[in-house]
């Protein structure tokens, strides 16, 4: 934990886009228990990937009762602390409506919190509870500020731009993360969506600094071009994301009045809440409310995308922190949470590899090895879809994994692409490989309880198996 004095900043807010406002139609929510596909951001650009590897719940009921709904559908474990991420915003500005959490914070005790602002009455700790009390949200749980004085950094592994990202000693406390927000499009230029809760937001005051500079500076802010921003937010946001990793992202979409000068805005009215383990997902999601199925003509849209730098979604699929290709399932009128799954399953048939098109068998998973810093070791692999199709990959090209230190118990590293899963809760032990959050290889030499899909077990002894792994980063290599 270090500790950090700062020389008050000035900040400037960049409002503003086009000119004329216009009217624009509201996008109506999809049918009940639709399950609907997302549109790409732009007409002429093809994904990468072919299949839906996300889900997004959407509900369109603003209510405590339907953002608990949809926060349920996402199973998410809740372990330990809680921490719900919001913001609180300013005086006489559109908040997302405290009333909201009362559910969520009565299912999960979570408590609220936020970082300080870089000038003004937002820039200290005192100034912004009494600001979260004004606005409501003392009612309803217990509010706390990030410090700016103790603060922790928590680390961008093979991000874009930024090699750390900073917030508050406070967030080390919370073993279950919620981000909340409620979307704002029209509003700041920079796109006002979970993302930013996330990133800007989450930091305290030099980690508002190291984010608007691009990395270059803790102390003072900088006016900084677009794509340096939002590279800068994509890596504070992969480095969240990483450092805490059981996180629920929630997006409000409500009633929000546009204030900027971009034309052909309205007041969308309500929409709904939407739900996703994936923030790119669900952002991807909220774009596609929001902008790609909005009644106006393709230039605005596009106009609105680059001015309110959309891309950052892209940059974050990029970090591979989650995918714009998601699925997304209507819970209204479907009565339980075991109905959910149902709908889903059934609904969602492109979410996991078609098993007949996996072709691998016994005999090449006898063959297929794994090299830690070009050490080559045995491993008992699991006899599972989740191997069989690693197992394809391999035959391709040898699987390269750059794995960091995470707990003091295990490496993990990004594989590339999104792995089907089946996950369950299990305890594991020294030698043990699994798949976490569908995209990441696990090697522990140490134990942890979590839900994974157990991929192998290398048969070394716990000394062995710590040499290899306890350091700061290792080189897997998976091939035959």
């Amino acid at each position: 934990m270090k500790k950090c004095i700062l020389i008050p900043l000035i900040v400037l807010l960049l409002f503003g886009c086009s000119n004329k406002v216009e009217n624009n139609v509201a996008l109506a929510p999809p049918d009940n228990n639709e399950v609907v596909e997302s549109e790409t951001i732009n007409e002429n650009e093809v994904y990468e990937k072919e299949d839906a590897t996300s889900i997004v719940y959407y509900t369109h009921d603003l209510s405590s009762d339907g953002l608990l709904k949809v926060y349920n559908a996402l199973n998410q474990e809740i372990v330990g602390n809680v921490g719900i991420k919001v913001s609180f915003g300013d005086r006489n500005e559109q908040i997302l409506n405290p009333e909201l959490l009362k559910g969520l914070i009565e299912k999960t005790n979570g408590v609220m919190f936020d970082g300080n602002g870089l000038s003004g009455h937002r820039a200290t700790s005192e100034r912004n509870l009494a600001i979260a009390k004004e606005n409501g949200y003392t009612d309803v749980g217990k509010c706390i500020m990030v410090s700016d004085d103790d603060y922790i950094d928590m680390p961008v592994n093979n991000g874009l731009l930024l090699n750390k990202a900073r917030t508050g000693k406070e967030f080390d406390d919370f073993n279950t993360l919620i981000s909340v927000h409620r979307v704002k499009l029209h509003n700041i230029q920079a796109f006002g969506g979970n993302i930013k809760n996330v990133s800007l937001c989450l930091a305290n005051i030099s980690g508002k600094c190291i984010i608007h500079s691009g990395g270059k500076d803790d102390k003072f802010y900088h006016n900084t071009e677009p794509e340096v921003l939002m590279k800068s937010f994509a890596d504070a946001t992969k480095a969240a994301i990483d450092y805490k990793k059981n996180w629920a992202f929630i997006d409000v979409l409500d009633d929000i009045d546009p204030v900027d000068s971009c034309k052909n805005t309205k007041n969308q009215g309500k929409i709904g809440i939407i739900a996703s383990n994936d923030i790119v997902a669900l952002e991807q999601c909220a774009v596609d409310f929001l902008i790609n199925k909005a009644q106006v003509d393709e230039k605005t849209k596009n106009d609105w995308k680059e001015w309110h730098q959309i891309k950052v979604i892209e940059y974050c699929e990029q970090n591979k922190i989650g995918n714009r290709i998601y699925k997304l399932v209507n819970v209204d009128n479907i009565n339980n949470n075991e109905d959910i799954k149902k709908i889903t399953n059934e609904k969602n048939v492109n979410l996991q590899e078609n098993k007949s098109d996996l072709q691998i068998n016994d005999n090449d998973m006898d063959k297929l090895k794994l090299y830690i810093d070009d050490v080559e070791v045995d491993v008992d692999w699991e006899d599972n879809d989740s191997m069989k199709q690693i197992g394809e990959l391999a035959k391709q090209n040898p699987i390269i994994i750059n794995s960091h230190q995470y707990g003091g118990f295990e490496q993990v590293g990004e594989i590339g692409q999104n792995i089907v899963s089946n996950n369950i809760q299990m305890t594991t032990e020294p030698g043990d490989i699994v798949l976490y959050a569908g995209n990441n290889i696990v090697v522990f030499y140490g134990s942890n309880s979590w839900s994974y899909t157990k991929l192998g077990k290398i048969n070394k002894n716990r000394e062995e198996i710590e040499d290899l792994l306890n350091k700061a980063k290792v080189t897997l290599k998976i091939s035959y």
